[in-house]
């Protein structure tokens, strides 16, 4: 089930955020509420399109590992978006910055928080982690299918 994320604000009246799915968007009906609608940090149009810096042909599935505890993180293999410079990168709400070569055993930080990752294409042989192994390595539901097709072809 696809997450949305909805910022309601009253005229006049402070922010709340609720939970919904996308059939709950659909049928929502606009009053005196501004709606914002984010899905996985990405703000939406009213027809529910990303907006053309997110769009598929921007994009590739790659491997994302959060470095900023020691030499293996958690980790995960989803679709990343690149802004039209290629020189920033969006997965699920965060923006990442290349290092530049300055990080130890990262490539990327996280803009927000400062934590550093490494963030690669995906290798067919699944051996992704920075000493082999795919242990622990989710894989996003969105890309699951794509990602399955890319190994089998190994």
């Amino acid at each position: 089930m696809v997450d949305w994320r909805i910022a309601l604000t009253n005229v006049g009246s402070r922010r709340e955020t609720a939970r919904a799915t996308a059939t709950d968007v659909k049928h929502m009906k606009l009053t005196d509420r501004e709606i914002k609608i984010e899905y996985m940090g990405m703000k939406l149009d009213q027809d529910l399109i990303p907006p053309k810096e997110f769009r598929a042909e921007r994009s590739r599935i790659m491997y994302i590992e959060d470095k900023s505890g020691g030499l293996q993180g958690p980790a995960r293999i989803g679709r990343v978006y690149f802004s039209k410079s290629g020189k920033t990168l969006y997965y699920r709400g965060s923006v990442f910055q290349s290092l530049k070569g300055s990080g130890y055993k990262s490539n990327y930080y996280e803009v927000e928080s400062g934590d550093e990752y490494w963030i690669s294409g995906p290798r067919k042989d699944q051996n992704n982690r920075l000493y082999g192994g795919n242990r622990g390595v989710e894989v996003d539901e969105d890309v699951a299918e794509e990602y399955a097709k890319l190994i089998k072809n190994a």
